[in-house]
């Protein structure tokens, strides 16, 4: 889920990530029952949980690497263009990840239907088409070569349900732990978002912490980092290892404690023409804009964010790539492309769009979380160390939150309610932050979690015991 420059929630918002191997399109009735019971588990409306569907099928290669001198980015980028032209499909649907030291490829094909997925899959497994895809990788190649090819026989269906929790009248906890049993036939995963208000250099990619599960895979801290840079590429591994290695040196965590997720996001405008006298609907006309870009473009909508302000509409494209980004944006530029949208929107909504500008600049949206629970040092230092040396390299740096789980079990009942009196009492009140009154009901799953936006409480620390 990506925002736009400032989030619509504000709070915490929970995404169910539910997957499972199918034979056929999953159908809407099964989804709306599933959303039906999901908003009576979290205590929400329907209206507050989203949908998406999306179908993927994958594969692996050997690759026997020589001396190319190709880096990590580049063979993906090769093996990527093969797929995308023999299977014909977008570059934005198609993962490759290439293991430079033992030469295995991943890759994962993702589409919006079922039979888009299973076509994939069937081209994938016809020996011509390996033949065509191999042919294509090595011709780009000198030294290196393809070993083996292998195809995943199974079509995966992927489910995600994005709740808004923020007036939640259920446990999350438990919550998380019935939703898991309503999907057990779907290998499920729940993850939640808190989304604090505040300016940013460029829109921002929600931080994200995993909520615990049956059992927490966190006891402690977790910081967020936010950056963001304008660029020309994709940033290079050794930009990541640098960063990985700033941020691991500055809190005093091992560098498995520190996962960075990057995104390219490119930008631009719709100038709009209202040609009706009845009213429009933003969030509609929103919402078909960026589903017409998205078919124009031969991407997922949710890859696509429109927001309508003051008769122009404001346009965000995200990519795993800046040369994807830069692809995307050349598409736009395209002499059809407002005509192609005025053939939707201009009738049914009564708006024309008059002219399209694209932003040159491609930024890179960098997501760091950092497993600060063993940290050596203090966070507020190293909040401040690594701001210092990130802003040095480049970037906007901002960092979200500080999310505290802190396990518990019946012996501690006491010291829980004293710490839960004292944020409730002590502390002042900010935004729409609130405590919830503390009962026995609050410790049911045995994990308090207590979540900490640092733009309201800063310089607070709880300490667990046990």
């Amino acid at each position: 889920m990506i925002p736009s420059a400032r989030p619509s929630v504000v709070g915490m918002v929970a995404t169910v990530t539910a997957r499972t191997s199918t034979l056929d399109e999953i159908d809407d009735a099964i989804i709306d029952d599933y959303v039906s019971t999901i908003s009576e588990l979290y205590g929400v409306n329907t209206s507050d949980v989203s949908t998406f569907v999306t179908y993927s099928v994958s594969g692996s290669m050997a690759l026997d690497i020589g001396e190319d001198g190709i880096t990590k980015v580049e063979m993906e980028n090769i093996i990527t263009a093969s797929l995308v032209e023999t299977l014909g499909v977008h570059a934005s649907n198609v993962d490759v990840n290439v293991n430079m030291d033992s030469g295995e490829v991943s890759f994962t094909v993702t589409a919006d239907s079922y039979i888009e997925a299973s076509e994939s899959q069937f081209y994938l497994g016809n020996d011509a088409y390996i033949t065509d895809v191999i042919t294509a990788i090595e011709s780009s190649l000198a030294e290196s070569s393809i070993t083996s090819f292998d195809v995943v026989s199974d079509v995966v269906a992927e489910i995600v349900f994005s709740i808004d929790v923020d007036n939640a009248q259920e446990d999350l906890t438990a919550a998380t732990f019935r939703t898991e049993d309503l999907l057990a036939d779907f290998e499920t995963k729940v993850d939640v978002s808190y989304i604090t208000p505040g300016p940013s250099f460029v829109p921002s990619i929600i931080p994200s912490t995993s909520l615990p599960s049956h059992s927490p895979s966190i006891t402690g801290s977790v910081a967020i980092i936010e950056l963001s840079t304008a660029v020309n590429a994709s940033l290079e591994d050794s930009d990541v290892s640098k960063i990985v290695n700033d941020v691991a040196s500055a809190f005093g965590v091992e560098e498995d404690d520190v996962i960075v997720e990057i995104i390219y996001v490119g930008t631009g405008s719709l100038t709009l023409n209202v040609t009706t006298t009845g009213t429009v609907s933003e969030n509609d006309l929103e919402e078909e804009l960026e589903n017409e870009i998205a078919s124009i473009l031969g991407i997922h909508e949710s890859n696509i964010d429109v927001t309508i302000a003051n008769g122009t509409a404001f346009y965000r494209i995200s990519s795993s790539s800046a040369e994807g980004s830069e692809e995307l944006l050349a598409i736009l530029d395209s002499d059809n492309v407002i005509e192609r949208i005025n053939d939707v929107v201009e009738e049914e909504y009564g708006v024309e769009v008059t002219s399209l500008d694209t932003n040159s600049a491609i930024v890179a949206e960098v997501v760091i979380t950092v497993d600060t629970d063993n940290a050596e040092n203090r966070i507020d230092d190293a909040t401040d160390i690594i701001s210092n040396v990130l802003a040095d390299d480049g970037f906007n740096v901002t960092v979200e939150s500080i999310i505290t789980f802190i396990q518990i079990d019946s012996m501690f009942s006491s010291l829980l309610r004293c710490v839960h009196n004292f944020i409730a009492n002590a502390l002042p009140k900010r935004g729409s932050f609130d405590v919830p009154k503390y009962d026995d009901s609050i410790r049911t799953s045995k994990h308090y979690r207590l979540c900490f936006s640092s733009v309201y409480f800063r310089n607070c620390h709880i300490h667990s015991f046990g």
